[in-house]
């Protein structure tokens, strides 16, 4: 991914930062064996997990942490999106639609 094309507001497609990459995971098998590393992109969830997540689905959750702070639209749980782990700080629109578009993720953590 090439940064400078994301620069807001458009510009000439030049940016200090350079690029993005995205790497795969080492994931050991939880047999408690000796085993090597599979190396995967996606980390997929067990159906236990699954039905813990519906179940969260139907929780309230609050719009207002108080009186002044709150957020512009109800929250809610959506299960069966994908999410995504960052080592930068996400807040920029294009970037974010970016990774919807491409990964498919809705949401990503730092």
């Amino acid at each position: 991914l090439d940064v400078g094309n994301y620069n807001v507001p458009q510009g000439d497609g030049n940016n200090m930062l350079g690029s993005i990459g995205y790497s795969y995971e080492e994931l050991y098998s939880v047999t408690g064996q000796t085993n090597s590393p599979q190396k995967v992109f996606w980390i997929n969830t067990t159906q236990e997990w699954l039905h813990l997540a519906a179940d969260l689905e139907r929780m309230e959750l609050l719009q207002c942490v108080n009186s002044t702070l709150c957020l512009p639209q109800k929250p809610k749980l959506v299960v069966g999106l994908k999410a995504a782990t960052a080592n930068i700080f996400v807040d920029n629109a294009p970037y974010r639609n970016f990774l919807y578009d491409t990964f498919g993720v809705s949401s990503s953590d730092m």
